[in-house]
């Protein structure tokens, strides 16, 4: 595992010469280039590494082939207890969602039933409006 400062960023599907990049198994892909205090370093692009940019630092796994050097993502498992954990989490926070909307929904209730239970008239708010004169008149 190493540490690496982004110093520049590339994603390209194809070459210089415009051909699209094509795995081994037939599939497009696209190729993430990286410039760091080394020189250039490559991988393959994904939305994590679409994410970075020129000042992150980041924590590849690297290889050297040749004159090249290549990387690639640490493998991102979550341990059982990390799963357990976030699973706890999810509950919770859709226990407290739940509430809330329940309390909304008897707090609107509560508003509806004292609406219906306030009678207004037939008359307009604020009595009838001055027939003459100016408004302040009416004040």
């Amino acid at each position: 595992m190493e540490k690496i400062k982004i110093l520049g960023i590339w994603h390209n599907s194809k070459s210089k010469a415009g051909k699209e990049y094509i795995s081994s198994k037939g599939k497009p892909y696209e190729l993430c280039s990286i410039k760091d205090d080394k020189g250039y370093i490559s991988g393959f692009g994904n939305s994590i590494t679409k994410s970075w940019k020129v000042g992150d630092e980041i924590e590849v796994e690297v290889t050297v082939n040749g004159q090249f050097r290549n990387f690639k993502l640490p493998d991102q498992k979550v341990s059982r207890a990390e799963f357990d954990l976030l699973a706890k989490k999810v509950k919770f926070l859709e226990d407290e969602v739940s509430y809330l909307h329940g309390y909304i929904e008897s707090k609107s209730k509560e508003s509806e039933e004292k609406a219906e239970e306030i009678d207004l008239g037939d008359e307009p708010l604020g009595g009838e409006p001055p027939e003459e004169g100016d408004f302040n008149d009416a004040i």
